[in-house]
C-alpha cells in the first residue's frame, strides 16, 4: 500500500528564489499532459515532492512566468535606503512622509505614440505585438482542440467556446492576456526605478543567454531582435526586484507562529483508521433482478442490512485491533480477499497525516475539536457505510526536514542486455523452452547484479576522488552535476532540499534520518534505482514554516503590488491595440 503521502501536480519547473512557480489562465484542453519523470530517489509510489517555496500568485508573477522568464536571486544588490520602506509595504517618498494616492490621470501623458504607456514608460505597437503573438503561440495548443488554426482563422471574430462562460472573441481574450502581462512589467519598471533599482550584471548576462537561445518567431513573424530583448529587460529586471522586494521581508518566527495559530486547520493533520463497507442498493438489487443472463458487479456486495450491522461493529470496537479484525474478517469472507493480500492490512486502512479538506464530513469531525482519541464516526452515503477510528487528535507536525546532495549511478545505465538463445520455430520443444527460458533469466539476473557492482566501484571511486580535493559541500556538487545519473539533480549539484521522513526510498530515507547524523557526513546507500554517493547538508525547518512563510509572503506581496499598481498606473490606447494582428 503507498504511503498516505500524495504526488504534487505537475508543473513545469521554474528555477530561482520562488522555486516551482507557474500558473496560467489557459483553457485547458480535456487530457492532462503526460507527467514528467519522478527524480530518481523518489519512492515510486508517488510520495511527496518537496520542491522550493512558491510565493507570489499569478496575479503577480503571469507576466514573468508565461512569457518564459526565470526567476533571479540578486541578494547582494544594494538599493537606497527608500526601497527599505517599499519592501516592508510602507508608501514613504525620499523625505520620509507617508505618499499620497496618485491620480493617474495627473500622471499619464496626453499625448503618446504607445499602445501601452505609464509615467515614464510605454510599449510601442510593434513591442505590443510581440507580447500578443508570444501569448497567442502559448495558446495554439489549447485553441487546436476547438478546431481553430490560429493562422487561418479569424481570430477577431471568432468567439470563444461555450463552456468558457465568457462573451469575447479570442483575439479579445488573447489580448487580454498580453495586456496583463505587459502592463504589470510596466508597474515593476516604473517601481524600480523609483527605488533606484537597476538591472545587476548578472541579469545582464542573463538576457544575453536568454536572447541566444530564444526562436524570435515565437514572438511573431515580424519580431526583431531588439524587440525581444527589450522584453527580456523588462521581465528580467521585474523578477530581479521582485526578488528583493521579497528577500527583505522580514517575517520572524513569532510571525510564523501567529499565522499558524490563525490558521491551524491548514497544518494540523491527524491518524485515523477508516474503512468502507459497501452494500447492494436497492437499484442495484432491481437490475440484478432483471438481469437474469449475466452476474453483475451488484450481486456480489452484501445486504445493505449485514453491511449495517458490521459499520456497527466497527463503530463499537475500543481498539485499532479490534477494528483491523473486523475489517480483516469482511475482506475475508466477504470480498473474496486471499490472505496473501491482507499481510500490511493495517498500512492499508489507516493514515498517518490525515489533514483537514473543507466540506469532507469525517475531516469536520476529526477536526472539530470534540472528537477523542478511541471515537469512532459513521458516514452514511447511498451504497456504502464508511467509518472512521480516530487514533491520535490533530496536531501541527514538527518534524525537521533535511537539506542531502547525493550521485546516483543507476543499475539500468550499466545493465547489458544477455544474449539466450531463442527457438522461433513453431516445433520447438516445449522443455528446451523452458531451459532457454530459465537461462534467460538466470542471465538477465546475472548482469543486474554486474551493474549492480559496477554502480558500487563507480560509487566508490567518485568517493575517492572527493576524500582527495578540498572535501567540501561545493566540490562535491560539481562532481554531482558531472558525473550523477539522476535526472532529477544531476544540474543541480545532486540537491534535495526539505526531504521529510518517509519521502525517499527506505535505504536513501534511512541514511539521512539516522539520528547521528551531521552535516558534512557521506557515505554510500544501495536502492532499488542503483548505488548512491551521499553528502549530509544539514538540518531544514519543518515543512510548515515554509508553508507558512510561503503564505505570508504571498500575502504581503500581493498587497505590495496592488499599491504600486496604484502608484504607477498603467493606460492604454484602444485604437492601436485594436490595430494589432
Amino acid at each position: 500500500m503507498a504511503n498516505n503521502q500524495t504526488p504534487d501536480s505537475n508543473e513545469e519547473e521554474y528555477t530561482g528564489i520562488l522555486g516551482n512557480f507557474q500558473e496560467s489562465s489557459e483553457p485547458e484542453p480535456p487530457s492532462s499532459p503526460e507527467p514528467a519523470p519522478e527524480p530518481a530517489p523518489k519512492k515510486e509510489n508517488g510520495a511527496l515532492k518537496i520542491a522550493g517555496v512558491a510565493v507570489a500568485s499569478a496575479a503577480i508573477l503571469g507576466c514573468l512566468c508565461f512569457l518564459g522568464v526565470k526567476l533571479w536571486n540578486n541578494k547582494s544588490s544594494e538599493l537606497p535606503a527608500t526601497s527599505q520602506a517599499e519592501a516592508s509595504g510602507e508608501n514613504t517618498n525620499a523625505s520620509g512622509d507617508e505618499e499620497t494616492t496618485v491620480n493617474p490621470a495627473e500622471l499619464l501623458p496626453e499625448n503618446t505614440t504607445g499602445a501601452l504607456y505609464s509615467e515614464h514608460n510605454e510599449i510601442s505597437p510593434e513591442l505590443m505585438e510581440c507580447f500578443y503573438q508570444n501569448c497567442l503561440n502559448g495558446y495554439a495548443s489549447a485553441m487546436s482542440y476547438y478546431g481553430i488554426d490560429t493562422a487561418t482563422t479569424d481570430l477577431k471574430t471568432t468567439k470563444l467556446p461555450e463552456e468558457s462562460g465568457e462573451d469575447m472573441t479570442w483575439f479579445e481574450y488573447i489580448m487580454s492576456q498580453a495586456k496583463s502581462s505587459a502592463s504589470q512589467l510596466l508597474v515593476f519598471q516604473e517601481a524600480a526605478s523609483a527605488a533606484g533599482y537597476e538591472m545587476t550584471d548578472e541579469d545582464k548576462k542573463s538576457v544575453e543567454e536568454q536572447l541566444a537561445s530564444v526562436d524570435l518567431t515565437t514572438y511573431g513573424e515580424n519580431a526583431s531582435e531588439e524587440d525581444v530583448r527589450t522584453i527580456l529587460e523588462m521581465q528580467t529586471l521585474a523578477s530581479s526586484y521582485f526578488n528583493y522586494v521579497l528577500d527583505n521581508m522580514d517575517i520572524s518566527d513569532e510571525d510564523l507562529q501567529a499565522y499558524y495559530e490563525a490558521n491551524k486547520k491548514n497544518f494540523d493533520t491527524c491518524s485515523l483508521m477508516g474503512f468502507n463497507v459497501f452494500y447492494q442498493t436497492e437499484e442495484e438489487t432491481t437490475e440484478a433482478a432483471s438481469d437474469t443472463e449475466t452476474e453483475t458487479e451488484a450481486e456480489t456486495k452484501m445486504s445493505q442490512e449485514l453491511a449495517k450491522e458490521f459499520a456497527d461493529k466497527l463503530l463499537a470496537v475500543k481498539s485499532p485491533e479490534e477494528f483491523e479484525t473486523i475489517v480483516h474478517d469482511i475482506l475475508i469472507n466477504y470480498e473474496n480477499y486471499d490472505e496473501s493480500e491482507l499481510t500490511n492490512l493495517s498500512s492499508q486502512i489507516r493514515s498517518d497525516s490525515f489533514s483537514y479538506q473543507e466540506g469532507f464530513e469525517a475531516a469536520e469531525w476529526a477536526f472539530g475539536g470534540t472528537a477523542k482519541v478511541g471515537d469512532t464516526y459513521l458516514v452514511e452515503n447511498d451504497g456504502v457505510y464508511s467509518v472512521y477510528y480516530l487514533l491520535s487528535e490533530p496536531a501541527l507536525d514538527d518534524t525537521e526536514t533535511v537539506n542531502v546532495r547525493h550521485i546516483l549511478y543507476m543499475t539500468s545505465n550499466h545493465t547489458a542486455s544477455a544474449d539466450a538463445d531463442t527457438d522461433d520455430t513453431d516445433s520447438a520443444d516445449e522443455a528446451s523452452s523452458e531451459t532457454e527460458t530459465q537461462l534467460s533469466e538466470e542471465e538477465s539476473r546475472a548482469a543486474e547484479e554486474a551493474a549492480l557492482q559496477e554502480c558500487h566501484k563507480l560509487a566508490e571511486n567518485t568517493l575517492k576522488e572527493w576524500e582527495k580535493g578540498d572535501k567540501s559541500e561545493d566540490s562535491f556538487a560539481e562532481l554531482a552535476n558531472q558525473y550523477s545519473e539522476d535526472p532529477g539533480s544531476n544540474t543541480n549539484g545532486g540537491l534535495y532540499e526539505k526531504v521529510t521522513p518517509g519521502q525517499m526510498v527506505d535505504t536513501f530515507n534511512d541514511w539521512c534520518f539516522d539520528a547521528s547524523r551531521k552535516a558534512g557526513d557521506t557515505g554510500i546507500v544501495e536502492t532499488t534505482y542503483g548505488v548512491h554517493v551521499m553528502y549530509f547538508s544539514g538540518k531544514g525547518d519543518p515543512v510548515w514554516k515554509d508553508t507558512a512563510k510561503n503564505d505570508i509572503q504571498t500575502e504581503n506581496m500581493d498587497s505590495w503590488f496592488e499599491e504600486q499598481r496604484a502608484l504607477y498606473p498603467v493606460a492604454e490606447n484602444e485604437a492601436l491595440l485594436n490595430s494589432i494582428a
